[in-house]
């Protein structure tokens, strides 16, 4: 594993730790201060995350190829996880709508980044 991947992996770690912190599954006090530091602690963990994102290079078809498999598993993971929250919720009659725009948004983002790459190249 490159010095890379190490940053990479030790950002996505701190990003889980601060998310599952702010859900607060365990009832710890959390003022109002310290929601604060730990939401903008979260914001810097998401540019981190988004510029290694963002900057990855591939070197070769293999590396590329790896890339967007990745891209791939992470949407759908992520989109899975989105309708089973909107299931679950909606089964509670307690739907977040935010859930609804996520979902719509990431849908809607990759279908026109795939509109405009493919009309591009």
């Amino acid at each position: 594993m490159d010095r890379s991947q190490t940053y990479e992996l030790i950002i996505v770690i701190t990003l889980i730790v601060l998310l599952a912190t702010l859900a607060n599954p365990f009832g710890f006090l959390m003022t109002d201060m310290m929601t604060t530091i730990f939401l903008a602690c979260l914001l810097g963990a998401f540019a981190a995350f988004t510029s290694f994102v963002w900057k990855e290079n591939a070197h070769d078809e293999r590396e590329d190829k790896h890339r967007l498999i990745a891209g791939r598993i992470g949407f759908l993971a992520g989109s899975s996880i989105l309708v089973i929250a909107i299931i679950i919720q909606t089964l509670a009659h307690n739907l977040d709508y935010w859930l609804v725009f996520a979902l719509g948004g990431m849908a809607l983002g990759k279908t026109l980044a795939r509109l405009y790459l493919g009309k591009k190249g």
